[in-house]
């Protein structure tokens, strides 16, 4: 991330509706590819480096919107989504951060054998990270941990996830 003090988000009625916030600098999400990685790092090379990454992977899901108004079920904030963006979370944002940075990445862990796996596989796949290791044990859902976002705040955040313990055999 880069800082930026200089420019202000620009309301759609240019009224001051971020209240305390709005003096504040905001970040603006830089380039995350590994070419740019090892530009900006003046790391060694992890080329050709093999990592096995073992953990809990889990599926990042991020809603984000602006809040307009305070719904009349409670008084909570409703978030009108307008995006929708999925990471690989957990070890898997570790696998990820490995392979940016040149690695051959092979990953073990626990994945649901549902949408939020397959999509967890495939972000990882996308990276060039094996996902030979990951098991699906029978019934257990994919870790799913899901973010509201509004005026770079966070609103809230849903988990789902089954902790209890479990066998592989195979």
């Amino acid at each position: 991330y880069r800082r930026y003090s200089d420019q202000r988000r620009i309301e759609k009625d240019d009224q001051n509706t971020r209240g305390a916030y709005n003096d504040r600098p905001y970040l603006v999400q830089k380039d995350k590819t590994k070419e740019n990685m090892k530009e900006r790092l003046s790391l060694p090379s992890f080329d050709g480096v093999s990592a096995l990454v073992v953990g809990d992977f889990m599926l990042d899901k991020y809603f984000s919107g602006e809040v307009e108004r305070v719904s009349p079920e409670a008084p909570v904030p409703v978030v009108n989504a307008s995006t929708e963006e999925f990471r690989a979370g957990g070890a898997g944002n570790v696998a990820v951060g490995l392979s940016n940075l040149g690695c051959d990445v092979t990953v073990v862990g626990l994945v649901g054998d549902d949408t939020p796996g397959e999509r967890l596989s495939t972000l990882l796949k996308e990276r060039g990270i094996n996902v030979s290791g990951f098991v699906s044990p029978d019934g257990r859902p994919t870790t799913l941990k899901i973010r509201l976002i509004s005026d770079q705040q966070h609103i809230a955040r849903i988990d789902r996830e089954d902790d209890s313990a479990c066998s592989v055999n195979g």
